[in-house]
């Protein structure tokens, strides 16, 4: 896989654009933990007979030509990122480019495909995120059933009901439900 380390000037450390989680004031580090992530993930793909795959959302930004995982802090009105929007095609399109991926390691393996149940952080589109995040909700699992059903695993309507019928507060961020 292929890793864009960054460096965050104000803390001083070394970070995976997409892995943000991983950080160190260690380059070497945060390539090591990378590559047994990886070694880990491939293992995983190797021995398992199920995959489920959660897509997140269909609003990402890019900046000049560079599309990123997130959304950096306080830049949500920089006038040099741009939001792009990827259509039911697009996530069906990757979808099947995940399968074939997948299926070249392990071609027994059954995978399927979730929506997380968690409120987006932000949109352009939408001023309403409980909006924004239906409608995202909407074009992936489309994408999904294009598929066919047999490919998708109801992680949101099992969250949504959970979270609904016991009445179930979210974490203080107010998108994660707290269970």
């Amino acid at each position: 896989m292929n890793h864009h380390i960054l460096i965050d000037t104000k803390q001083k450390v070394f970070y995976d654009e997409v892995r943000f989680w991983n950080r160190s004031e260690s380059f070497k580090k945060v390539i090591n933990e990378n590559l047994q992530i990886d070694t880990c993930v491939k293992r995983a793909i190797t021995e398992s007979d199920l995959l489920i795959v959660s897509l997140g959302s269909v609003e990402i930004w890019s900046k000049s030509e560079h599309v990123m995982n997130r959304l950096p802090k306080n830049q949500f009105f920089n006038p040099e990122i741009k939001n792009v929007y990827l259509s039911s095609d697009d996530i069906l399109n990757f979808s099947k480019e995940i399968m074939r991926i997948v299926h070249l390691i392990n071609p027994g393996i059954k995978i399927q495909f979730s929506i997380p149940y968690v409120l987006l952080k932000a949109s352009e589109k939408f001023q309403n995120l409980h909006l924004a995040t239906t409608e995202n909700y909407r074009i992936i699992k489309d994408a999904i059933m294009e598929l066919g059903y047999d490919y998708y695993f109801p992680e949101y309507e099992l969250f949504k009901y959970y979270v609904e019928k016991n009445n179930h507060p979210f974490q203080e961020d107010g998108r994660h439900p707290s269970v």
